[in-house]
């Protein structure tokens, strides 16, 4: 009893002060990819790219939300593209970002 005490003692504190991120006028989301944005071994953010709407039969729009390691949105870039596609890398040296896209079916 001892043992459960002292973990939720430890634990509690993490849970009270977690982080939330909220997505707004969103329905649905189909998410591709998130990971971290790193700076040599220093985490400066996180990148989510998901599927967000159906524009018509062939194309479909995207999001990718950048935000910084307090999950506060720094940018959202909104993409459109025809068929299935998949954020495959990211990188950053410090002052830019670059990211790498696949097209599944080009």
């Amino acid at each position: 009893m001892k043992k459960i005490f002292l973990f939720l003692y430890i634990l509690l504190p993490f849970l009270l002060n977690a982080q939330v991120l909220h997505f707004e006028n969103i329905n649905q989301v189909s998410l591709r990819n998130a990971a971290a944005i790193r700076h040599g071994v220093e985490t400066k953010g996180f990148f989510f790219f998901y599927k967000a709407d159906k524009i018509n039969k062939k194309t479909d729009e995207y999001k990718l939300q950048i935000v910084d390691n307090n999950l506060n949105k720094i940018k959202e870039v909104t993409l459109q593209a025809a068929g299935e596609i998949s954020l495959i890398q990211a990188s950053s040296n410090g002052d830019e970002l670059i990211f790498v896209f696949l097209n599944f079916e080009k």
